[in-house]
């Protein structure tokens, strides 16, 4: 088994290196049935860098991107964000979202990345403060963390600094 990024320092090149839409690779690989290892094996590649990859901890070069996507079957476009991708837009448009403060929002699951938008912190600090459980969130049996509108309208109340009142 190889590191994607060795085979390139040896062949004396630079890889361009590319952000794998991790939810999406691994979305991808079970959806189909196919285990990290055996992914791994039809690739030839390492299983803890696959494990890296898919939790979003390395990148990878645009060799690795192509070889994943021809062992899935799938566009390469649809491993990578769009952000990686020049001129490209992404296949699907952003969902449109209810503000947290609507009642379609108050039960709405909003990603990390989506709840950053009407919160104080970046989605790495809204995931660290979950993990820690110092917010209100909720996880699913995989591990995906959302949050709710009234998950949001919560923190941002105990985040909110109130004026006090002197008489």
């Amino acid at each position: 088994m190889t590191h994607p990024t060795d085979q390139s320092r040896r062949h004396g090149r630079s890889a361009s290196v590319l952000s794998p839409n991790a939810t999406a690779v691994r979305a991808i690989r079970t959806t189909q049935g196919i285990s990290l290892r055996q992914l791994a094996d039809r690739a030839g590649l390492d299983k803890g860098y696959l494990f890296r990859l898919e939790h979003g901890k390395v990148r990878a070069s645009q060799r690795t991107i192509e070889l994943l996507a021809r062992v899935l079957d799938v566009p390469a476009h649809d491993l990578v964000r769009p952000a990686d991708l020049p001129g490209e837009q992404p296949l699907l448009n952003p969902r449109d979202l209810p503000a947290p403060t609507s009642e379609e929002g108050e039960l709405f699951h909003y990603t990390p990345e989506e709840a950053a938008r009407w919160l104080p912190y970046t989605p790495h600090q809204i995931r660290a403060m979950a993990r820690a459980r110092t917010i209100p969130h909720h996880q699913t049996p995989q591990g995906r963390i959302t949050l709710t509108g009234h998950n949001i309208r919560v923190i941002n109340e105990t985040t909110t600094i109130h004026p006090t009142h002197t008489p």
